[in-house]
């Protein structure tokens, strides 16, 4: 993925709501933004910064 691109992620992982930020943070990218869904469902939406 080219750097400025998007990754959007789809999951239902519970643990997914604190691991995808601390990856993010670790990783120094952008969690630009998160939702809550239906059904236990939660997405993502991560920019690519380096």
């Amino acid at each position: 993925m080219p750097i400025g691109g998007f990754l959007e992620v789809i999951t239902n992982d519970p643990c997914a709501k604190e691991d995808i930020p601390t990856w993010c943070r670790f990783t120094k990218n952008e969690l630009v933004e998160f939702n809550e869904l239906e059904g236990g469902w939660m997405r993502f939406l991560i920019k690519r910064t380096r």
